[in-house]
């Protein structure tokens, strides 16, 4: 048992250091408020349009996209994408089946493929959200629902 505890004591800085060291697969598309304000800035919400979508990457599994709301989604669900968002500018609440949560600067919200959901903002100015879905959209998943 003490040759486990020293060479676990021996190990875990070692593997705490690897997992905090980004492989050479990742890719960060904003770190800190200056390039994220650099990333909004060169994709600005389109004047006169309520959600303005951009894709920003995608892969064999998902696909990444900076989605800009000024007032609010309709109901809507993905048959089949699984969505993750982030939002990085504004605040709003989403509206997931039957829950209302509010959404901040900073909050992630996972919303699994086939739930109704929407986002409605509540800033004076256009919100930003990072979503990434699984496998990739291409925007053509989105069933209308009441």
């Amino acid at each position: 048992m003490a040759n486990r505890r020293t060479l676990l004591a021996l190990a875990l800085p070692a593997l705490l250091a690897a997992c905090n060291t980004p492989s050479p697969r990742t890719i960060v598309l904003a770190r800190g408020p200056e390039t994220t304000a650099a990333l909004l800035a060169a994709h600005p919400p389109e004047e006169g349009r309520n959600i303005t979508p951009y894709l920003l990457g995608e892969s064999q599994r998902t696909s990444r996209h900076l989605v800009w709301i000024r007032n609010r989604e309709p109901p809507h669900m993905h048959a089949k994408h699984d969505l993750l968002v982030t939002i990085i500018r504004g605040q709003g609440t989403l509206f997931l089946s039957e829950m209302e949560i509010p959404l901040h600067e900073g909050d992630v919200a996972f919303v699994p493929a086939g739930i109704p959901h929407y986002f409605v903002n509540t800033s004076d100015t256009p919100s930003a959200s990072f979503a990434v879905y699984s496998p990739p959209s291409d925007g053509s998943d989105v069933v209308p629902v009441k």
